[in-house]
């Protein structure tokens, strides 16, 4: 997370919300996963996905083997999966889940698109600044870690360098897409 907000707080970096976002997403989920190892006492196997085992006429089998990547590591739970167990399990927030959901999106659409909006970048300095409140909450409250001395903020929306000529321009689909969502989710 320290490396998304120092990514975000550079004076002068183009495609800063969209690297904040892939870097924030992966520190959530790196978040949950360690407070899934320590509510599943240290078993590094919780963490992994479990499917059956593939006959060799293509059935599945009722046998479980843990599922691999394209790379043959062993897969892990999705960031949306432990969101959701640990909500079930009363130790997450359903507005917490709802910010990092939104992030999420954000990360997806920044992966696969580049948005040049500059309501996108107020967008995102909205949702960066629930996202490092609650990441810092919920450091201290699983782990009893402070994260105070690192500065845990973004550079206010103002002091952003201005472009020179801030004009009307015409969004692209993905973009009025990612915004119409975000703006949907204002209430």
């Amino acid at each position: 997370m320290i490396a998304a907000i120092e990514i975000y707080n550079k004076p002068d970096f183009k495609y800063r919300e969209e690297t904040f976002s892939i870097l924030a997403v992966n520190s959530w989920e790196l978040l949950f996963k360690e407070k899934w190892l320590q509510i599943n006492n240290n078993k590094v196997n919780s963490l992994y996905v479990y499917e059956n085992i593939r006959k060799i006429d293509g059935s599945r089998g009722k046998r479980k083997i843990i599922r691999q990547t394209r790379a043959n590591n062993l897969y892990t739970h999705s960031l949306e999966y432990l969101a959701k167990k640990l909500e079930e399990r009363k130790l997450l927030d359903g507005l917490v889940k709802i910010n990092i959901e939104v992030l999420t999106e954000i990360r997806d659409s920044s992966v696969h698109f580049y948005n040049k909006s500059p309501l996108f970048s107020l967008r995102i300095q909205e949702i960066g600044s629930a996202t490092l409140k609650n990441y810092l909450t919920l450091a201290k409250e699983w782990f009893n870690i402070n994260l105070s001395e690192f500065n845990f903020y973004l550079m206010p929306f103002g002091f952003m360098p201005a472009t020179k000529n801030i004009e009307f321009i015409n969004l692209n689909k993905e973009e009025k897409n990612i915004l119409s969502y975000l703006n949907s989710l204002d209430s």
